[in-house]
């Protein structure tokens, strides 16, 4: 019964380009190659498929991206987007093309010196080689991948069932076995290229110490693939997905949002993982969602990140059109970190998005006085003291305690803009974008 694998429930950790890649150019010099788009024409053959006559590096590429028909394109194509899209996002992408490349010639050699005494003239071509090392490496790297496949019985479809990769890998693995014992390379295909390539293919990831998925992480994967909601995942399944490096920011506040939410030390397993991939979710994380995350940690916790971390967030937030939540980060600055210089600047940053973009002068006042109060020689108070008499001297402000400083801003007040602040080049900047020392 054939089985023909037509998907990989296993996400890719980064953007399959080099796969994406190869399909593109094995179509067009498919194209260029063949006759009507049907089968190779005999000039393309003599000139690119390899023999051992004309055996050398350069044949044994060229012959890669040779195909004999459409039914062996679309074959091996399918075959190269399921098992190499994923494969490419543990490997990376120079890792993976080497691995293809060194499956390919290693099944085109193989074959060769197999097959030459008995057909010195026969020309070998196709990418099977190559994309049979990339089912080899699969097999090593995610042995227990879901992969769903479609059955073929009497001409009829059989719903598809998901197999583990490494039930799929090894059953076409002893279809070459099989048929190479029995046709002895007489029915024209070539099954030691595909042998050759499989074993050279495992072997490669295999010295590069390739970090392997257990049966926990595909199962994880399996459903993350159903369900691209990360928040639908239960929290063993993100944990699963956590073990190894992602670029997913995504994947990260949904881990740690069920993991605040765990019974009995989840800030302890959420800190960590916040702390690691600090930078990659300042750049790449929703901001709002980034400070909801943070603005539930304990105070003991939040203060495990660094206060300009928290500046960061806020001029995000900000640029973002957030300013509320920007207003309850810069609160949560001046609560966590009162006597540092980002409590200065956050305390002068919620003043002037007080005054500015809320109208609310009187929050903006008392936030001036705090500043004043507490940093009456900082870097702002000249500043601050400007905008405090601005304010009384338009009237705007009634003499009483609402805006003294004893009566600051509750938590939840609200903000506005802000130009962003960078530190592209490891220079910290204030609310008001001046350098810090």
């Amino acid at each position: 019964m054939p089985v023909i694998p037509i998907r990989a429930k296993n996400p890719p950790e980064r953007f399959p380009g080099v796969t994406i890649g190869l399909i593109a150019a094995n179509f067009v010099i498919y194209g260029l190659t063949t006759h009507d788009f049907l089968s190779v024409r005999d000039d393309a053959l003599n000139a690119l498929a390899v023999s051992h006559a004309t055996l050398s590096p350069w044949r044994l590429l060229t012959a890669m991206f040779l195909h004999a028909n459409l039914l062996h394109i679309l074959g091996n194509m399918l075959f190269l987007w399921v098992f190499g899209a994923a494969l490419e996002g543990r490997l990376g992408h120079l890792r993976y093309l080497i691995v293809y490349l060194i499956a390919g010639m290693a099944g085109g050699l193989l074959s060769d010196l197999a097959t030459f005494s008995s057909d010195p003239d026969g020309a070998n071509l196709g990418a099977s080689g190559a994309i049979f090392g990339l089912a080899g490496a699969y097999l090593y790297v995610f042995p227990y991948s879901h992969i769903r496949v479609l059955r073929v019985w009497l001409l009829r479809l059989i719903t598809p069932p998901e197999w583990e990769a490494r039930w799929v890998v090894g059953y076409y693995l002893l279809f070459n076995v099989v048929d190479q014992l029995q046709y002895q390379g007489l029915d024209g295909v070539g099954h030691l290229a595909h042998l050759g390539g499989a074993g050279a293919g495992l072997l490669c990831v295999w010295l590069m110490r390739t970090r392997r998925d257990d049966a926990s992480v595909s199962a994880a994967q399996a459903v993350h693939a159903d369900v691209r909601d990360m928040s639908l995942l239960s929290f063993p399944e993100l944990e699963a997905l956590m073990q190894r490096p992602t670029d997913n920011p995504r994947l990260v506040l949904a881990f740690c949002d069920k993991a605040l939410l765990t019974p009995g030390g989840g800030e302890g397993r959420c800190l960590p993982a916040l702390q690691h991939y600090a930078r990659m979710l300042m750049e790449r994380a929703d901001p709002a969602a980034l400070a909801g995350l943070l603005l539930r940690l304990s105070p003991a916790g939040a203060q495990q990140m660094p206060s300009v971390y928290y500046l960061r967030l806020g001029s995000r937030l900000e640029s973002a059109s957030a300013q509320t939540d920007a207003v309850r980060v810069y609160r949560r600055v001046a609560e966590l970190f009162p006597t540092s210089a980002d409590a200065e600047a956050a305390w002068f940053r919620a003043g002037r998005l007080q005054e500015t973009f809320f109208g609310d002068r009187v929050q903006a006042a008392a936030c001036y006085s705090q500043l004043l109060q507490r940093f009456p020689q900082g870097v702002m108070a000249a500043e601050a003291h400007r905008f405090l008499d601005a304010l009384k001297a338009g009237g705007q402000l009634a003499e009483n305690a609402h805006w003294q400083a004893s009566n600051a801003p509750a938590a939840g007040g609200v903000t506005g803009r802000i130009a962003p602040t960078t530190d592209a080049a490891g220079v910290r900047y204030d609310l008001a974008g001046n350098p810090l020392p």
